[in-house]
């Protein structure tokens, strides 16, 4: 498919392998540039999303200058198509991010991404649903299914099914906001990957970010968490005010939203579904060890 993919777009350098999962991304030499080749199955994305996504970037990274804006390719085009096994593939091109991952054990790093994620969000709630993009609370993606097994899931769906949607608190977030979709780079932050783009709450994000840490870095206990926690926040809050409360609850809702995944695969992302026993037998773990300690933890600092 590589091959394929190389001589549709007439390249010199042959592509490097960075990143394989609902898409397959690369990095190649274009001419003078290096530059981020993403190749998305038509299954995974419609042409017509695609197309919005590079719209919504351009217009970000006109105002945001830490966003990695779309490139056209060699053919001058947003998007180029590749027929691999009967397949359709979309080619979409992005800028190459220079420097490294940021190191979320670092405080300077961490403010860093809490203020650029306080920033985007406070871009996106001034133009409330200015592009099409899926809406969280209507995907079933999103939906948690109460396990009696833990009873807090309960609670956390009643709560979820009742939040308000409102320009300050709801719009258009980056989806995968985590330290491999980032780097740093003479202090400043690129972010970039922006496939999962949607409408959710904001406060989703700041706690699906705290969340991605604490999975990080669970072997260690809650202590390292609770830090990463309070400085995240303090840093956004300086640029964009966030409830500290819904944030609490959204961890919950996201150790929820994994063991749904987990027990209903029709609504997990590919990575579930593709996982083997022992891997998934880690996450349930992960989740009995959230509820029987963690959240404690957590809400009774």
């Amino acid at each position: 498919m590589i091959k394929m993919i190389e001589d549709t777009l007439s390249l010199d350098a042959p592509l490097k392998l960075l990143r394989r999962g609902q898409n397959l991304v690369f990095v190649a030499r274009i001419g003078d540039t290096k530059k981020i080749i993403r190749v998305t199955d038509s299954k995974h994305r419609s042409k017509t999303a695609l197309l919005e996504e590079i719209r919504l970037l351009n217009n970000l990274g006109c105002q945001l200058r830490f966003i990695c804006k779309p490139q056209k390719g060699p053919q001058n085009k947003w998007i180029e198509t590749a027929d691999v096994n009967d397949q359709t593939k979309y080619i979409t091109f992005f800028e190459w991010a220079k420097g490294q991952y940021p190191d979320l054990n670092r405080r300077n790093d961490v403010a860093r991404i809490a203020k650029s994620l306080a920033q985007l969000h406070h871009e996106t709630s001034i133009h409330p649903h200015r592009y099409s993009r899926r809406f969280a609370d209507e995907s079933p993606y999103f939906q948690i299914e109460p396990d009696s097994q833990y009873p807090r899931s309960f609670d956390v769906l009643d709560w979820w099914e009742n939040l308000n949607k409102e320009n300050r608190s709801y719009g258009l977030i980056h989806g995968d906001f985590n330290a491999s979709n980032m780097k740093l780079y003479n202090g400043q932050v690129k972010l970039f990957d922006f496939d999962d783009c949607c409408y959710h709450w904001y406060d989703y994000e700041i706690a699906n970010t705290i969340y991605m840490f604490m999975f990080a870095n669970r072997k260690y206990g809650i202590e390292k968490t609770i830090e990463f926690f309070d400085l995240f926040l303090l840093e956004y809050a300086r640029h964009k005010s966030a409830n500290f409360e819904n944030v609490e609850q959204f961890i919950t809702y996201r150790v929820c939203l994994l063991n749904t995944w987990i027990n209903n695969k029709s609504k997990a992302p590919l990575f579930i579904k593709t996982a083997e026993k022992e891997w998934i037998d880690e996450l349930n773990g992960f989740i009995a060890c959230y509820f029987d300690n963690f959240i404690n933890a957590l809400t009774s600092r």
